[in-house]
């Protein structure tokens, strides 16, 4: 797992220095409509070795027809509508402060979980996150 971690924490760290400089030369709504194109084409690559799971998945989806619109909600929101924010908050100021400004999402997963899947939390994690919150004051006033 820490291996996994490692490489995504690098993925995401290197990922919005790409896309800041890709905002000096193509516009956020452009980029939005090509980085979509390029997961249809991604999907459809992932499909030709996973349809057997898939076939198996939209079985369950047709059984529960509200997936279809939970799919949909988080879609929009997490591609359309954080996407476009994020690309426009990393083009107008410091790559890392923008990244470290929108790092208090763990608060909101935290809170979320607990309300809606019942995950526990300890003063452990309370802590932790106030260790977040600090950090990213400390990065709003530097």
């Amino acid at each position: 797992m820490l291996l996994e971690c490692f490489v995504i924490s690098c993925i995401y760290g290197l990922t919005p220095l790409i896309q800041k400089h890709l905002t000096q030369f193509i516009k956020i709504e452009s980029m939005i409509i090509i980085f979509g194109l390029y997961y249809f084409i991604f999907t459809l690559f992932l499909l030709t070795f996973y349809h057997s799971r898939f076939s198996r998945d939209i079985v369950v989806l047709n059984s529960n027809p509200h997936l279809y619109i939970v799919i949909f909600v988080v879609t929009f929101f997490i591609f359309m509508v954080a996407d476009y924010l994020y690309l426009r908050v990393i083009k107008n100021n410091h790559t890392f402060l923008g990244v470290g400004m929108t790092s208090i999402y763990p608060i909101i997963t935290m809170l979320a979980g607990y309300v809606f899947l019942n995950e526990p939390f300890s003063y452990t994690h309370l802590a932790g996150l106030f260790v977040i919150v600090l950090g990213v004051v400390l990065l709003a006033h530097g």
